[in-house]
């Protein structure tokens, strides 16, 4: 699989990604891993950068995560979502 390109976005483009994926995920059109990997993106970082400043993890775990391979306990899920202002929340 090539590599996606990290790239730095302007403070408009990075606002339209951010409002598109808030959308996207909450209405079941993707899943966590690629909503994981969408949020890094927006973020600039690589897998390794993601997981050491923002949720404390290796890059494997990341990629993990991304790929829907691992199932983040609810303390990571809060550090992936709090870059972005979203709080993890249950379905009822």
């Amino acid at each position: 699989m090539p590599r996606v390109k990290i790239e730095s976005l302007d403070p408009t483009t990075f606002n339209e990604r951010k409002l598109s994926l808030l959308k996207q995920f909450p209405e079941g059109e993707m899943t966590l891993g690629q909503a994981t990997k969408s949020m890094r993106l927006l973020l600039g970082m690589t897998q390794d950068e993601y997981g050491k400043k923002i949720v404390g993890l290796s890059r494997k775990v990341v990629s993990a995560i991304e790929n829907d391979r691992h199932n983040p306990e609810l303390e990571t899920l809060q550090k992936i979502a709090r870059p972005f202002g979203l709080k993890v929340g249950f379905m009822r």
